[in-house]
């Protein structure tokens, strides 16, 4: 598997989940420090 094939495989990825993965860290960062 070339790197391009892969870079192509996780800009698909986070074009569908970018903004939940965003979420869950921000819900998990407040959960930490609060």
């Amino acid at each position: 598997m070339s790197k391009e094939t892969v870079a192509n495989h996780v800009a698909k990825f986070l074009q569908k989940w970018g903004i939940l993965l965003v979420l869950a860290v921000a819900l998990l960062l407040q959960f930490i420090y609060l």
